[in-house]
Parts: structure tokens; sequence; C-alpha cells
């Protein structure tokens, strides 16, 4: 398994100027191996070598991981630091994506007051923690503090899924800006299209070269029967659409557009073969309360392929349904999913490479006993020649970074937050 992982890892990070949608030279693409979706997320990985680079949510401030011994604390390269107040390095204001190595330095994209108006600011800093530098403003009209960011080839792409009053009603919109790290230059709002939500819409992105794609999930909705005190129902359909955003004439191609009885997803990996997304095939059954809702059941998750040149998807292999998989991630040409068994300390694990050869399929019991009775909530986040990564975090703050071996041979506690957290 290792060595068929160490082989994929190898051919992500040295494809170049073959392939692909136009044979682009890839060897300048973003971080593969790690997943920069913000939504349904807690710790925000990226990483070295040597080095994991993470923020939590809620947390302002930016900390690092030594992979070998588990060391670890705020990203601050100040001799004599208390690391507390927004002198410190470390300190990542608002921050709202998960941070990145582009460049060789880490960005990140926050919120910050531009003009007005609460627009967003994109830093960078050295990986050792020195040399903090604000590379640009971006003002409000094009930066969605709620948004997932992304760093590839002189831009910051923004993009999620966003809510805001369109004419008296609240909606989500689809958005995607491509903003310059050129301070000079203006962003392009390359989609803003607003729908009616019902918590399973989303906006992914992945690149590929120069090739922008994106993947939108609109929840297909009726209108409620009167005097049931609703506005709309769900249908348990989704519309899946895909485009392809062409830079030099700023225009957008549909490749696949199709509705499914599936639910929303947070993926899109691009490859030489095309573009793989997960889909999570529902029911629709009646609540309780008469509500029609959609339901998980016993369905397995499907893994899909979009060729480039459009079409019908292709479910190329399936995994265990979201009834035993919480909140799965393609990073590193890996396709992860856990479920986490509070009561007795137990993480189960399923990871598959794109091919569906299965590299992990095990349960870990691990000690996490300090603080709170709700969680934890763990993320798969990326991986390494030998390991996945998994973020975890506790509603009182407690949280910690989980590395599970692709050899099978265990999980251990990489590093807790345990040292900053006071007992109260």
């Amino acid at each position: 398994m290792k060595k068929t992982l160490a082989l994929l890892l190898a051919a992500l990070l040295t494809l170049s100027a073959c392939g692909g949608p136009s044979g682009s030279d890839r060897s300048d693409n973003f971080d593969e191996l790690f997943a920069y979706e913000g939504v349904m997320s807690n710790i925000f990985l990226c990483g070295t070598e040597d080095t994991l680079y993470f923020r939590i949510f809620g947390d302002s401030y930016l900390y690092y991981i030594d992979k070998a011994t588990g060391f670890g604390g705020p990203l601050c390269g100040k001799p004599e630091c208390p690391h507390t107040g927004k002198n410190c390095n470390a300190f990542a204001n608002s921050i709202d994506s998960c941070p990145q190595i582009y460049d060789g330095r880490l960005y990140w994209a926050a919120t910050a007051y531009v003009d007005g108006g609460t627009g967003g600011v994109i830093c960078s800093m050295a990986l050792d923690g020195t040399d903090r530098q604000t590379v640009r403003e971006i003002r409000e009209e094009y930066y969605r503090y709620d948004c997932s960011t992304l760093f590839h080839r002189g831009y910051a792409w923004n993009y999620g899924a966003y809510n805001e009053m369109v004419d008296g009603q609240n909606k989500s919109c689809h958005y995607v800006c491509a903003i310059p790290l050129d301070p000079d230059e203006e962003p392009v709002v390359i989609l803003n299209e607003p729908f009616i939500d019902n918590g399973n819409g989303s906006t992914v992105v992945t690149l590929w070269g120069d090739d922008l794609y994106i993947l939108t999930v609109t929840p297909i909705l009726r209108e409620a029967e009167e005097g049931s005190g609703r506005q709309y129902d769900t249908t348990g359909r989704n519309t899946y659409r895909c485009m392809r955003w062409d830079r030099e004439t700023g225009e957008l191609e549909t490749l696949m557009e199709e509705d499914v009885q599936a639910n929303w997803t947070n993926d899109l990996c691009a490859t030489e073969d095309g573009l793989i997304y997960t889909r999570q095939p529902v029911d629709l059954v009646i609540d309780s309360n008469g509500r029609p809702v959609s339901s998980w059941g016993d369905h397995e998750m499907e893994v899909c392929r979009i060729p480039y040149e459009g079409g019908e998807p292709e479910v190329l292999f399936t995994m265990r349904g979201a009834n035993q998989l919480a909140n799965r991630a393609i990073a590193g040409g890996v396709v992860g999913g856990h479920l986490w068994d509070k009561e007795n300390q137990t993480l189960y694990v399923q990871l598959k490479d794109l091919e569906g050869n299965t590299l992990v399929d095990d349960s870990f019991k691990l000690d996490w006993t300090i603080h709170g009775t709700f969680g934890p909530y763990f993320n798969f986040r990326g991986v390494d020649e030998d390991y996945a990564y998994f973020g975890e975090l506790m509603w009182d703050d407690a949280c910690g970074v989980v590395a599970v071996a692709l050899d099978g041979s265990g999980a251990k506690m990489l590093w807790t937050n345990e040292a900053y957290i006071t007992e109260e």
C-alpha cells in the first residue's frame, strides 16, 4: 500500500507538460497533497516534508507542528515574543481561509476593513515564522469572508457559497473571484449566481495549469403546501454543474449538468484523465413533522469522474456511505473519510486511491479525554508518503492533529493544544 501511494504522490508532484485538457505545464501547480476546502472543516492544514502548518476554526493564530517530534506551537520567529496580541507574527487576524504554501511562503486570506467596507487582506510569511508581509487589500465588492481561497499562479481564487439578501429574500450565491496578487490589478468576478438553499448547496474549484474548473451543487426545491409554515420543501434532488473558465475570453463553458438524487459535495480534484468528485446518493423520506427530508439510508458514497471534453460523469468506485463516513475529502490522490465513536474513543478510517484501491480500512483507539463532552470532530485534511492527517476539534476549544499510518501500522495523536487551554 505504501509503495503504491508513494508512486502516486510522486506522479502528482512531478507531472509536467503532459496529459490534462491542454497539455499545460503543472510543475508549479498548487500543492495538491492537502484539502483546502473550508466548508465543514475545523483544522486547516498544509505542509512541507518536515512540518505541518495550520489554523484552528475560531482561532486567530497560525500554528506549526514538527512531524518527527510532534512539537509545535504558534508560528512566530520573533525572539522573546509572548505570542499574544497583534504584534505576534502568528496572529492572523480574522483568518478565513486555509493557509497554503505558495511560492515557498505561507499565504492566507483574512477579513479586514478596506475603504470603509468589510473586505479582505492577503498576507504571507516565511516558513520559519519571520518576514510577515501584507500582499494586498481586497475591497468588499470582491471578497467573501465566508468563502475559501486558493493561491495559484499569481492569483488568489476566492470561492464558495455565501449568503446575502437578494430582492428582500435571504439567498445563497455560487461565487468565484480571481484576485491578482499584484495590488495594481483589479479582481475579476467569474461567477456570482444566487439560488435558494436548503443546506445542500455548494461551490468548489480546482486548477490544472492555467485552467480553472468549477463544480456547483444547487438544490431543486418545490414550494411548500399552503399553511405548512414553510416556504419550500426539498425534493431530495440537486443539480450538479461543472464548468471550465477560459482565462483569455473570460467565458464559462459548461462541461456537465445533471439532476441527481444525491447530496452536496465539497470535493473536486483534477487528474490527467478528468475531474474527480464525490457524491452521496440519498432517499426522500417524510419526517415526524410531515416534512420531506433527504436521508442517507444505506447508500454507498460514489466517487465520480467528469471527462475534460464534457459529457456524463462516470462512477469509478464507491466507499462506505455518509452514515459510516463523515466529512470526506480528496487530497493527494486519496479519498478519505472517517467515523468517530465517542463512547469507545475509536476512530474508523477508510482511505482509497483514485483507482479505488484500499489504502486503509481500519479502526484506531485514541485517548482523547481532555475537555468536553460533545466531540471530537474529525476531518481528513491531507497526506504525505507515510501518513494521512486528520484535524480534530471539540466545542470547548480543545483540538489536535491525528496521523494515521498508511501502512496500516496504527494511528497517533501527533499534537494537541492542551498546553494552551486553561482549566476553569
